[in-house]
């Protein structure tokens, strides 16, 4: 209760005595409902759960996180647990001990590098890891071009192992309906003469029709690209020249594509070197966990030796 307030029952100190304020019904009624709202959970669980909000990484906390909360960590353990009981082979009840204390601490060293991690590299959008994901498959299929095209500049037939070969196969046949797909707008009477990377783009796609020959179209089926790319199919001198044509077509294409989505990449890097700079300001929280790394990796090599039996 604050000076004003006080004033109000014990007076002014000039003798004479305030009189309290009385309260509207409306803020009676106001504050009965507000006191009704709920004042958090009631239930043991709800209770239970709760108390972990507060919760920052648990390394010093009296009471463990549940593992019911956390259910990766939970089948973790298992895997962790069975690999260990198949490695050394418990029998004994004292050996079955030693390999769960070890297989606790393999997890919780796991869990705090997972925490040194997540420290330099901060949580993605779902927009941005699915960006990220695109970004490393058109990476993945510019490294199979890159590989095709150097056995194509030695002369050689290709030999790419089955998967690649499928899935440059299928990013062949994508171009070429993209392709299909353009010469159909480009008879619209309504279509914007192209102009600047339009242009150019345009300009690339005619050289590879040219260079491929007039059955390009045929050079999309997947099945005769995939048998191409395995060895298994020995394709004809205009075949071959028209799958390195296409194959230059979308390493351009696919170049372009990485460039832009590699700007994702680079603001997550940007935000990972400030999170990087804000920990080299106040690093005693990763002094901590590295620390507590230090003192697992000590244990599991102690129990490790032991259960080897040295």
């Amino acid at each position: 209760m604050n000076v004003n307030r006080m004033s109000e029952f014990f007076g002014d100190g000039n003798g004479t005595t305030a009189t309290a304020v009385l309260r509207s019904p409306a803020q009676r009624e106001a504050s009965r409902i507000n006191g009704a709202k709920s004042h958090g959970p009631i239930s043991a669980a709800g209770k239970t759960k709760s108390r972990m909000n507060a919760l920052k990484h648990g390394l010093l906390s009296k009471v463990l996180q549940p593992t019911h909360a956390q259910p990766e960590l939970r089948m973790l353990h298992r895997q962790v647990l069975k690999g260990l009981k198949a490695d050394f082979q418990p029998t004994t009840f004292t050996q079955h001990l030693r390999v769960e204390l070890l297989a606790d601490d393999i997890k919780r060293l796991l869990v705090a590098r997972r925490m040194v991690a997540s420290l330099s590299t901060p949580a993605l959008s779902t927009a941005d890891a699915a960006k990220l994901k695109t970004l490393d498959k058109t990476r993945q299929q510019l490294r199979l071009i890159k590989q095709a095209q150097a056995t194509a500049d030695k002369g050689a037939p290709w030999a790419l192992r089955t998967p690649h070969a499928r899935q440059l196969a299928e990013a062949v046949n994508t171009l070429v309906a993209g392709i299909e797909a353009d010469l159909a707008e480009d008879n619209d009477p309504d279509l914007v003469p192209p102009e600047g990377i339009e242009f150019e783009q345009r300009r690339q796609r005619d050289a590879t029709i040219a260079a491929a020959g007039k059955s390009w179209q045929k050079l999309g089926d997947r099945e005769l690209l995939e048998g191409v790319f395995t060895g298994a199919r020995r394709p004809s001198t205009r075949q071959r020249t028209g799958i390195i044509a296409l194959l230059q077509l979308l390493a351009t294409r696919l170049g372009d594509s990485a460039y832009w989505q590699g700007q994702v990449e680079t603001r997550v890097q940007g935000a990972a070197d400030q999170a990087l700079a804000i920990l080299t300001r106040q690093p005693e929280g990763l002094m901590l966990l590295d620390r507590y790394q230090s003192r697992l990796e000590r244990s599991i090599s102690r129990q490790m030796l032991i259960l080897e039996g040295r």
